[in-house]
């Protein structure tokens, strides 16, 4: 069975925010309230992280290949990612989704 369709039925609950980052880590805002799951994508490979105040790092943060494909990833209201270049600086797009 495949589980790449069910995030075909979450639509964007609030506006995209572009995060620039470069070899410092850089947080999004807050992720709404009611807003449980989050829609990733990177223009250059990263590394990012999600809590209440979180810091990328390149040794132990989840690593985001900068191929423009869509990540899904569950989130609590409140909740920041971080993120931090690879090799290269650029935008990782954040989307809050919802049904």
């Amino acid at each position: 069975m495949s589980y790449k369709n069910i995030f075909q039925t979450l639509r964007p609950v609030a506006a995209s925010e572009a995060v620039s980052f470069n070899a410092t880590s850089a947080q999004s805002a807050e992720v709404p309230a009611h807003c449980f799951e989050i829609r990733l994508v990177a223009t250059e490979d990263c590394f990012v992280e999600i809590g209440t105040n979180p810091t990328a790092a390149t040794s132990t943060s989840m690593f985001i290949s900068g191929d423009k494909s869509e990540r899904y990833f569950h989130v609590h209201p409140g909740e920041k990612i971080a993120v931090i270049e690879s090799s290269t600086g650029g935008t990782l797009y954040v989307t809050p989704m919802g049904r």
